[in-house]
C-alpha cells in the first residue's frame, strides 16, 4: 500500500468518528479494490477487532471471502461384476395420428357380392351387390353409410332393379342413450312406387351393450318423399309425389352365437296419416377368414297403400360372399 494510502488510513482510525475511517476505507477501495485484504491486515493493527467486523459489514467490499472448503477426496466406487448385459426398456409407442374424415383408412366397412330372389311385385333372381362403410368420428360420433342393389336382365330385357341406401349420423354423448338423423333413399323401378326419401331424426337407447349381444331402440319424427308410378283410365303411366309427416320406430339386434358367426335382426316402422311402412330383415353371417365372410338374409317389406295392380308385401332373399376392409 503507497505511504499517502496508509497515512489517510491512520489518521481516520486516530480519530474518534467511525463515519470517518468508513469513508477513508471506500476511498482507498474505490480507487483501488484489490487493497481489500491489504486494508483488513492494517486495521486490525490500528483499531480493535470490534471495529473491524463493524466496518467489514457497512462496507462489504472489505468483508473477508467466506473459506473455501478443501476438497476432500472420493474413495473409489468398487465396480459390480457384470453378469449379463441389460436391455434397455423399448421407446414408448408414439400415439397414432387421427385420420380425417375425408381419410380413407379412418373407414372400416364391408362389400358383399352375391345373388338373390324376390317375390310380391317381382319374382326373379338377380344379382344382389352390398355395400357398408362406418367410421368413428370423434369420441361421442360416428356415422355409417350403406347402399344394397338388386339387378337382373333376361332376353335383354331389365326385369328387376331396386337399390336402397342410407346415412346415419350418431352421436353417443351417454351410457344407455344416443342421437340419430337417419337419411335414406330408396328406388324401386318395378315395385310399389318408384322412389322414395326419407328423413328421420331419433333418439335411441341401448338396452344391452354385451360382448356377444347387443340390442338397442330409437324413434322419432320425421319427414317422407314418396313418387308413385300411376296409371289414368286412359292407361298412360304418370308419376305423383307425396309428401308426409312420419313417425319412425327402429330396432337393431346383433347376437355372436360363437366367435365366427353372427345373428341379425333390423326392423323399422314409419307410419304417417296415408300409409305405413314396415320392414324387417334377418340375416345370418359366418366369418370364413379374418377378412372373408358368408352371409344368408331374408327382408320383407309391408307397404299399407300401394297402387293398384301391385302387391302390399315384397320379400328378398339373399346369399353372399364379402370381404372386409
Amino acid at each position: 500500500m503507497r505511504p499517502a494510502a496508509e497515512a489517510l488510513l491512520r489518521a481516520a482510525a486516530a480519530g474518534d468518528d467511525p463515519s470517518a475511517l468508513r469513508e477513508a476505507v471506500r476511498l482507498l477501495l474505490a480507487a483501488d479494490p484489490g487493497l481489500a485484504a491489504t486494508l483488513r491486515r492494517t486495521l486490525v493493527t490500528l483499531v480493535p477487532q470490534e471495529r473491524v467486523d463493524t466496518l467489514s459489514a457497512r462496507v462489504p467490499a472489505l468483508a473477508a471471502p467466506p473459506p473455501t472448503a478443501t476438497p476432500q477426496p472420493v474413495p473409489p466406487v468398487a465396480e459390480a461384476p457384470v453378469t449379463e448385459a441389460i436391455a434397455p426398456p423399448p421407446p414408448a409407442p408414439e400415439p397414432e395420428p387421427q385420420e380425417g374424415f375425408f381419410k380413407w383408412k379412418a373407414w372400416e366397412g364391408e362389400v358383399k357380392v352375391g345373388g338373390s330372389a324376390s317375390t310380391g311385385d317381382v319374382n326373379e333372381q338377380a344379382l344382389s351387390l352390398v355395400f357398408e362403410m362406418s367410421q368413428v368420428i370423434a369420441d361421442t360420433w360416428d356415422h355409417s353409410v350403406s347402399v344394397n342393389t338388386d339387378y337382373s336382365r333376361n332376353n335383354s330385357v331389365t326385369n328387376q332393379q331396386r337399390l336402397a341406401s342410407a346415412y346415419e349420423l350418431f352421436y353417443r354423448g351417454w351410457d344407455n342413450y344416443f342421437l340419430s338423423s337417419l337419411t335414406r333413399v330408396d328406388y324401386d323401378r318395378f315395385g310399389s312406387f318408384l322412389w322414395r326419401i326419407t328423413e328421420a331424426p331419433s333418439v335411441g337407447w341401448t338396452i344391452y351393450n354385451r360382448e356377444k349381444l347387443g340390442w338397442s331402440l330409437q324413434g322419432g319424427p320425421g319427414i317422407r318423399f314418396t313418387n308413385l308410378a300411376e296409371t289414368d283410365a286412359a292407361g298412360s303411366e304418370f308419376n305423383e309425389t307425396n309428401t308426409e309427416f312420419v313417425f319412425r320406430l327402429g330396432s337393431n339386434f346383433d347376437w355372436a352365437l360363437n366367435g365366427r358367426v353372427t345373428l341379425s335382426n333390423d326392423s323399422s316402422l314409419f307410419t304417417g296419416p296415408t300409409t305405413t311402412t314396415a320392414e324387417n330383415e334377418i340375416a345370418l353371417t359366418s366369418d370364413l377368414t379374418d377378412r372373408l365372410s358368408a352371409a344368408v338374409s331374408f327382408n320383407v317389406r309391408w307397404d299399407s297403400q300401394v297402387p293398384e295392380d301391385t302387391s302390399r308385401i315384397d320379400t328378398l332373399s339373399r346369399f353372399s360372399l364379402g370381404y372386409k376392409f
